[in-house]
């Protein structure tokens, strides 16, 4: 497959955000940097090999039992908040929001490790690369309304984001369903939440109150960390 040469600079910016970031944060919960180059034409990350499958993996094949998902979110909104608290050399925080929280990017363990992987499309203050107003970075499924709208977006809409990862670990459905990603997005910015226990009764109430306040529309009723959260 041929790559076009706008392709291949945007896949390169992605590469250096990611080295970037993730090469200074050090966390139980989110992969680790060990070497990064270029030998001749080719870009390399060496990172932390992890025996495991992504959260989507594991739900393609089975249901997990509540205390299960409850560790994985925990440890994962561990992970998160370390990310956010990242500070640069002056101490000041760097303000990194990941904009891709999903399944795909929480790796499990064989060990039962969890790590949060794929910060190519994080924004961080200060960034030469980071998007402007108006440009949508993530996966549609997993967006929160000013991140839809194109807004100045901070770390809650990675908060947005795991709520619908615990909906979708609870339920085995995305709340937002739709025929097309427009409609989806749609249904985001403007449909009500369908109630995880209207679903199944089974799930346990508090885990219903948390994916509530996670998915609020409006960011300041939603928690205001991932620690919080967690």
């Amino acid at each position: 497959m041929e790559v076009s040469e706008g392709e291949a600079e945007t896949s390169l910016v992605r590469f250096e955000r990611e080295v970037h970031l993730s090469a200074h944060l050090t966390h139980p919960h989110t992969i680790q940097i060990y070497d990064f180059g270029r030998m001749e034409d080719t870009y390399f990350i060496a990172m932390e090999y992890i025996n495991g499958e992504s959260i989507a993996a594991v739900l393609r094949r089975t249901r997990l039992p509540i205390k299960y998902c409850a560790r994985i979110i925990a440890n994962t909104a561990a992970g998160i908040h370390a990310a956010h608290e990242l500070c640069g050399q002056d101490g000041e925080l760097i303000r990194v929001v990941h904009r891709d929280v999903s399944p795909h990017n929480i790796l499990v363990g064989y060990n039962g490790s969890v790590k949060v992987v794929d910060f190519g499309v994080a924004k961080a203050k200060g960034s030469l690369h980071t998007s402007t107003v108006g440009t949508i970075k993530g996966k549609f499924g997993y967006m929160a309304p000013e991140q839809i709208a194109g807004e100045e977006v901070d770390r809650r809409v990675d908060i947005f984001a795991l709520g619908i990862v615990l909906y979708e670990m609870l339920t085995q459905r995305t709340p937002f369903e739709a025929d097309t990603p427009l409609a989806v997005l749609m249904k985001h910015v403007n449909d009500p939440l369908p109630l995880p226990r209207k679903i199944d009764p089974t799930i346990p109430e508090p885990f219903e109150r948390i994916v509530l306040k996670a998915l609020a529309k409006r960011p300041d009723d939603r928690y205001q960390n991932a620690e919080e959260m967690g």
